[in-house]
């Protein structure tokens, strides 16, 4: 509903006017995608397509692969074929009991073939991967009981699959590009959007890895692919660590330019999230746009800012200098820099005004409402922070005027101000802004009460009736890293590094000897342990008393953190983590399972004995809801 169309009885915006704050830059990461898929991707005039994929155009493609893939001497061969009307995009190869005896089977959905396009290049790819799991004997492998276990296992199988297919293709006389390019399409169909972890640690790995490994040229795919556990970490509001991936991922691939951008504002944010309480407290909110995740903080004791605030916002503003040069003519870049201006420490007159000009005259010329909003926001937070306060209020409220769309920091910075004399509508508009603000932010948010009170204050002056505000509940970002002894290591970081950083383990144990690089590595007596896949780190799990992992909230306002430590009570973890909200779990350990409160939507679980932790995880699980 429009706001304007309020008068007496106060309504809420419209939900779909709230803006995707990951949406703006995902753009560009897909413009990025097309070029990574350019240089793989061959030109239309060799490829094939069939309109109409019949069962016998399966059963010729099967036979002539069948030639350069070993046969499984456990099945029964000539492999049956079948296709299935059904729009989903998938196919499989699978055993079908035949007396005493399994057939090797292989199906293919009509939705595969309509998704391709008929498409005979990505359809013999898929074909190829599958008869490769068969011929490697993936139907009748282990089950591994352990659930965390079971899903590098599957990552493990897929992985073989691909290079196996890959190798048949080329011995097919097709070129091993046409493996990567069924992985890429896979990943476009997957999309740019969602959860970065649960894409990046589910138990088919990431397509973009899947496509490196086998490539001729992984080069671009390994960046891209750094890039995205940098947005993870992110998520995590893990930013340095964020920042590091993000330079990691241009290092490998120059062309990643975005990377500077991105690296730039973790810097930045990393900066304001560890300003004293004080000062973060006596500033507006700044909006801080798409992609990367609005700022959490840890609330220092200090009451003003210090010398190393004054560092921090230096290297974030030299890390957005380096976005700013390494991409010419780049909207985004130049946001940064103007952020890093409004937020300079000191509020220093001359380079806050640098950075108000900037927002200022890009919002009164942006056609995109959810962006103008942005910026005007921006420039108010500018405005405040040098002492004009009437300025930031006023030019806020003149382009919210304009739009239908809600921005969040708008709602928390106009919740702040006490105005008095303005006309009915004006009061109407504000309260409509305050009302969606405190609809979408968890009570526990510092300034909630601030805005209530606001808010309440403008409904009794303006005469207006409110409907009732149902509280948001506080939620929590997923788990990427652990702390042991004074050491903060992280999954999906490359194993080398993390080997350097923690030394030498003690001890290096291998689950299976066609897989080298699925290795368990411990120390401190097996207490401290991690395990890896393809030089990273896929699961940390800690038996050592101290040792801890934090939660952090999602919403970008709070400033609550809860920290899960080994030899806490259960009743004090429960108290604050609701136990119902976790499943039991059964997860390995050295060679045996044991059975841990498993948190899904936060990706750890910790392992109860008596009434204390005993151990606490981090690592992506398989999860069946019905288990």
């Amino acid at each position: 509903m429009k706001m304007n169309e309020a008068r007496d009885q106060l309504v809420r915006f419209d939900t779909s006017l709230v803006t995707n704050q990951r949406s703006f830059m995902f753009l560009n990461a897909r413009g990025l995608f097309a070029g990574i898929a350019s240089l793989f991707v061959l030109s239309l005039s060799v490829k094939t397509f069939a309109a109409d994929f019949t069962e016998e155009d399966l059963t010729k493609m099967v036979n002539e692969l069948d030639k350069v893939i070993p046969e499984n001497k456990d099945y029964k061969y000539p492999i049956k074929c079948s296709i299935v009307n059904k729009d989903e995009l998938n196919a499989y190869a699978t055993l079908t009991k035949e007396g005493s005896d399994m057939r090797a089977t292989m199906v293919v959905f009509t939705g595969l073939v309509k998704a391709t396009g008929g498409d005979i290049h990505m359809i013999r790819a898929v074909v190829a991967h599958e008869l490769s799991h068969l011929s490697c004997g993936h139907p009748l492998d282990v089950n591994p009981a352990a659930r965390d276990l079971r899903n590098l296992w599957t990552r493990q199988q897929e992985f073989e699959a691909d290079k196996v297919g890959a190798n048949a293709l080329v011995k097919a006389g097709y070129p091993r590009a046409d493996m990567v390019n069924m992985l890429l399409f896979l990943d476009k169909q997957q999309g740019r959007r969602g959860n970065w972890l649960e894409k990046l640690t589910a138990d088919h790995a990431d397509p973009k890895a899947r496509a490196a490994e086998v490539s001729e040229n992984p080069a671009a795919l390994k960046a891209l692919l750094q890039f995205d556990i940098a947005l993870a970490y992110e998520d995590a509001r893990s930013h340095l660590y964020a920042r590091r991936l993000f330079e990691a991922s241009v290092g490998q691939w120059p062309e990643l330019t975005d990377a500077y951008i991105n690296a730039g504002k973790a810097t930045l944010l990393f900066y304001y999230d560890n300003l004293p309480k004080a000062v973060r407290a006596s500033w507006w909110r700044p909006d801080f746009g798409a992609l990367i995740t609005n700022p959490h903080a840890p609330a220092p004791q200090a009451v003003e800012v210090t010398d190393q605030d004054r560092e921090a916002w230096k290297e974030a503003s030299s890390a957005a200098q380096v976005a700013v040069e390494k991409n010419k003519g780049s909207v985004l870049a130049e946001e940064l820099m103007a952020l890093c201006q409004v937020l300079e420490p000191d509020a220093k007159k001359e380079v806050v005004e640098q950075g108000i000009d900037w927002f200022k005259s890009h919002a009164l010329k942006e056609a995109d409402q959810s962006t103008k909003l942005r910026y005007a926001n921006n420039a108010g937070v500018g405005l405040q922070r040098i002492g004009d306060l009437a300025g930031g209020y006023h030019f806020i409220m003149d382009e919210q005027k304009t739009s239908d769309v809600f921005n969040s920091a708008i709602g928390e910075n106009l919740g702040l101000v006490k105005v008095t004399g303005r006309s009915k509508d004006d009061d109407i508009l504000a309260a409509n802004v305050l009302f969606t603000w405190l609809s979408n932010t968890p009570p526990a948010s510092p300034r909630y009460g601030t805005v209530k009170n606001t808010f309440e204050e403008i409904c009794k002056s303006a005469g207006i009736t409110a409907k009732e505000i149902k509280q948001k509940p506080a939620y929590l970002c997923q788990v990427v890293t652990m702390v042991t002894g004074s050491k903060e290591v992280g999954i999906l970081l490359p194993w080398s590094n993390i080997k350097n950083f923690m030394g030498d383990p003690e001890k290096l144990t291998s689950f299976n000897e066609n897989w080298p690089d699925l290795l368990e590595a411990s120390w401190s007596g097996g207490q401290v342990s991690m395990w890896t896949e393809r030089n990273k780190v896929m699961r940390i799990t800690s038996y050592k008393d101290g040792d801890y992992l934090q939660l952090k909230p999602t919403d970008p306002t709070s400033q609550y953190t809860l920290t899960v430590k080994v030899g806490m009570p259960k009743d004090e973890l429960f108290a604050v983590l609701n136990e119902k909200a976790s499943v039991q779990k059964p997860l390995a350990k050295g060679g045996k399972v044991e059975t841990w409160n498993y948190y899904p939507d936060l990706n750890m679980g910790v392992l109860i004995e008596g009434d204390k932790i005993k151990a606490i995880t981090v690592t992506p699980v398989v999860y069946e809801a019905d288990e």
